[in-house]
């Protein structure tokens, strides 16, 4: 360790292999971690397909565990809400969920996914 004093001459300990090392491994965290992260930029009136949460035990559209649907859908996009969140237009039998969902459980729509007996779509 060594002493640097800075403008106001105060002592600042320093590492001889100095500041930059640390940035070198933030740096290649950062790398790492974008290599992960993709832009999901959805339009209006697009289609997309709706994440479920997996709840231990929940039977959902009349399959239960590893069986039960991950998504349903599709659902048309009403409008972007900032850049995270978008709204839905959900069908009358979800009226009691919020039409506001944040784009991480939203993923696009190809038009190959099964369809229930009961209309809704299941993948």
């Amino acid at each position: 360790m060594r002493l640097v004093w800075d403008s106001f001459g105060f002592p600042i300990r320093r590492s001889r292999l100095g500041p930059r090392l640390g940035s070198r491994h933030q740096s290649r965290q950062k790398r790492y971690t974008d290599h992960k992260v993709r832009d999901m930029l959805f339009h209006s009136s697009e289609k997309v397909l709706l994440m479920l949460s997996p709840m231990k035990g929940v039977m959902r559209f009349g399959k239960k565990g590893k069986l039960s649907p991950r998504y349903i859908g599709p659902f048309e996009i009403l409008d972007g809400v900032g850049k995270v969140a978008d709204r839905l237009i959900l069908p009358p039998n979800l009226s009691r969920v919020h039409t506001l969902f944040h784009v991480s459980m939203l993923k696009i729509y190809h038009g190959d996914e099964i369809t229930s007996s009961n209309g809704t779509q299941l993948c």
